[in-house]
């Protein structure tokens, strides 16, 4: 019998499966405390409102090699103009975890971007420290995310 952690992450796996990314991402929340652990965010400002800074986050994902593997509004009225942009591997795949005690999801390729009161946009990505942390996380998504603040940097500068 495998002993699963009463608190953290105790399942990862890569899926395309869109619903399963999209019921993941349907409660899409910038990162935030989770139990025991915090899962911090790094954020980023955008001269660009939403939309622009969505579309220049796609084209440089996909100069990177990276595929979209969802997008979409987040559901809640209290994020009104949040909009939520998964990415993955070029099989469109994103790693996916699962979390203990709550059987709740993670995404950690997921870019949160969110309206400011200046019309402009903010940006979140998981801290990849966080990520680095969790013993079922792979190496390479760990390196991953860690690439995303660098590549919104570039999508933003121009």
């Amino acid at each position: 019998m495998v002993k699963l952690p009463a608190n953290g992450w105790s399942r990862f796996w890569m899926t395309g499966c869109t619903a399963l990314v999209l019921l993941a991402a349907g409660d899409a929340q910038p990162p935030a405390d989770e139990g025991s652990s915090r899962r911090q965010a790094v954020t980023l400002a955008s001269g660009y409102p939403v939309d622009e800074t969505l579309e220049r986050i796609v084209r440089q994902a996909r100069h990177q090699g990276l595929a979209v593997v969802a997008r979409l509004d987040a559901p809640s009225d209290a994020a009104a103009g949040r909009r939520v942009l998964v990415l993955g591997d070029e099989a469109q795949r994103t790693p996916v975890l699962q979390g203990q005690p709550h059987n709740r999801l993670a995404l950690p390729l997921q870019v949160v971007v969110a309206p400011t009161a200046d019309g402009r946009a903010e940006v979140a990505v998981d801290d990849a420290a966080y990520w680095q942390q969790q013993p079922v996380v792979p190496g390479e998504v760990v390196a991953r995310v860690a690439a995303l603040p660098t590549l919104i940097e570039s999508a933003l500068r121009g």
